[in-house]
C-alpha cells in the first residue's frame, strides 16, 4: 500500500487516499471500528488548516509541548512512575470524547487508534481542569495553568534561577535547590506563602518533586487507562490521548457513503 502524498507540518499528519484510510481501518484498527459500529465512544480531534478528508497519525514521532504555557507538568508526568503504562503525553495526539468541544479548535475529525492502542483519559473536559491544585484567596478551585504560574512565582520567590522547562532533570535539579533553601532556613517561609496564589504550597513538606507527584496522581485524580475498543470510555465529553497510530476521518460533513463501504 502506497501512503499518502504529503506531510502536513502544522498538524503531523499524513494525507491519505480513500482506498488507503479503509485498508488500514479495515486491518489495524478494527477495534475502534467495531465500537463506532456499535455507537460506542469515538474520539475526536479539531484540526485547523485541514482539507484531507483521511490522515493517518504517527504520534510517538514528534514531541509535542503544553500549549500557551511551561512544560513543566508535562515532564513531571511524563516521568513519574504512577503515570507508567500511560501513553506519554510529550508523545500522544491529544483527542476528546466529545466533536462539539473538538469543533473550538478546527475541522472534526473521528480518531481511530490502531488495535492494542493505550488510551489515556481524564474525568474532565480538559487536563488542565483534571487535578486539584488547591483554592485560592477567593476559594476558587485552580487549574494546571494556575498552578504552573504559581511555581515559576514560588521558585523566584527563594531565589532560585535557571529554573526552566527545557528538561526533566532541570526541574529536579532546581526542585532540589528549592528543598535545600527552605530547609536551611535561606529563605523565610512567609516569603514563600506570599509569592503563591493557591494554597497546594501549604502541603509542602520538605521534597517539592514528592508533593508535584502527589498533585498529579493519576489515580487520586481519576484518570484512568483503556484499550482501543473499550465501550467504558463513552459519550461524556472528556479529554482523552493516545500514542498509538491513529487513522483520522473527517466527521463533517459526515461521511455516509465511506461508512456505508465500511458496512457500518
Amino acid at each position: 500500500m502506497r501512503f499518502g502524498k504529503f506531510i502536513n507540518e502544522g498538524t503531523r499528519g499524513t494525507t491519505l487516499l480513500e482506498d488507503e484510510a479503509f485498508d488500514l481501518l479495515t486491518t489495524k484498527c478494527k477495534k475502534a471500528l467495531s465500537l463506532h459500529e456499535s455507537r460506542g465512544m469515538v474520539m475526536y480531534r479539531g484540526m485547523p488548516y485541514q482539507n484531507s478528508p483521511y490522515l493517518y497519525y504517527t504520534p510517538k514521532d514528534f514531541v509535542r509541548t503544553s500549549a500557551n504555557t511551561k512544560n513543566y507538568y508535562t515532564l513531571i508526568i511524563d516521568n513519574d512512575p504512577a503515570w507508567r503504562g500511560y501513553p506519554k503525553r510529550s508523545r500522544s495526539l491529544i483527542c476528546t470524547t466529545e466533536h462539539t468541544n473538538a469543533r473550538g479548535y478546527g475541522k472534526v475529525y473521528m480518531i481511530f487508534p490502531f488495535d492494542g492502542a493505550k488510551i489515556g483519559k481524564t474525568d474532565s473536559p480538559d487536563f488542565w481542569e483534571a487535578f486539584n491544585v488547591g483554592g485560592d484567596i477567593g476559594g476558587a478551585s485552580g487549574r494546571l495553568d494556575d498552578w504552573v504560574i504559581d511555581l515559576g512565582d514560588i521558585m523566584k520567590a527563594a531565589g532560585i534561577t535557571g529554573f526552566n522547562d527545557s528538561s526533566y532533570s532541570n526541574i529536579v535539579k532546581k526542585f532540589k535547590e528549592f528543598d535545600k533553601v527552605i530547609k536551611n532556613g535561606t529563605v523565610d517561609w512567609k516569603i514563600i506563602g506570599r509569592a503563591s496564589n493557591y494554597d497546594w504550597i501549604e502541603d509542602y513538606d520538605g521534597d517539592l518533586l514528592k508533593l508535584c507527584r502527589r498533585i498529579f496522581n493519576p489515580k487520586a485524580n481519576n484518570i484512568m487507562l483503556f484499550k482501543a475498543g473499550d465501550a467504558r470510555l463513552g459519550h461524556d465529553d472528556t479529554e482523552c490521548w493516545t500514542d498509538s497510530p491513529c487513522v483520522a476521518i473527517a466527521y463533517e460533513p459526515y461521511p455516509t457513503s465511506f461508512f456505508k463501504k465500511l458496512r457500518l
